[in-house]
């Protein structure tokens, strides 16, 4: 029972204890509750009051449910349900904001290696549960305090607070082992799946959060020229 509910429903029991207790007392007041006393009029009030906050507190709660739901869907990726590109740069802003006040973060950014020709030959629905996949193993790597969005199409970027470049470096090899090792099984078949993975943290002197993007842009560009499916700083 929600706790917001608990003061309307103790008032209203106590309301009705009180008439049984008038009523035992008063058995003139319980031969017919309609007879126009004081008591009666002032427990028909009281009911009424009550009745009118529990039915507003339960209506308070259905709208904070219904907004919050809202919000949920406004900063999710409806495809595989990670952060959306506007709520993880929002995100960044906030890491870079908190990294002037002292907290460091780093970034991992990871593109997914041949989807364009995974997507070309089986069709876009076993892209979409490819990338599906990826999320499901890599979700394991990210903690509660992190953020985990897509940016676009097959890249998505992990936000870690409180993570220097050589935390950043082993929770992206863990990542590309864990994707590298969960073959797409599609058609009866296992199609391999691997991904590359850019890393970068936030340093003095960036002017923002776009200093620390695009340095992790850069090492995911380097770790595709070398060969994909590797970790890049």
């Amino acid at each position: 029972m929600p706790a917001a509910l608990a003061l309307p429903l103790f008032l209203i029991a106590a309301l009705m204890a009180a008439r049984c207790i008038d009523a035992f007392l008063n058995p003139a007041h319980a031969t017919d509750v309609r007879a126009p006393t004081e008591f009666n009029i002032a427990f028909l009030w009281a009911a009424l009051v009550l009745t009118l906050l529990q039915n507003a507190t339960l209506a308070f709660l259905v709208l904070m449910r219904l907004i919050g739901r809202i919000e949920r869907l406004l900063e999710r990726d409806p495809l595989t349900d990670t952060l959306n590109r506007r709520a993880i740069d929002n995100a960044m802003v906030q890491a870079h904001a908190r990294f002037r006040r002292g907290r460091g973060y780093a970034l991992v950014m990871i593109d997914m290696d041949r989807f364009k020709q995974l997507n070309d030959s089986l069709g876009h629905a076993a892209g979409d549960a490819a990338l599906r996949q990826v999320v499901r193993e890599l979700q394991p790597c990210v903690r509660e305090v992190d953020r985990f969005g897509r940016l676009g199409g097959e890249e998505f970027c992990v936000l870690l607070p409180d993570t220097d470049i050589a935390g950043a470096a082993l929770v992206a090899e863990r990542m590309r082992c864990l994707v590298d090792m969960a073959p797409l099984r599609w058609l009866e078949q296992d199609w391999p799946l691997s991904a590359s993975f850019g890393i970068a943290e936030a340093e003095r002197g960036d002017a923002g959060v776009d200093a620390v993007l695009a340095r992790a842009d850069a090492a995911l560009y380097r770790a595709k020229n070398q060969g994909r499916n590797v970790v890049q700083a």
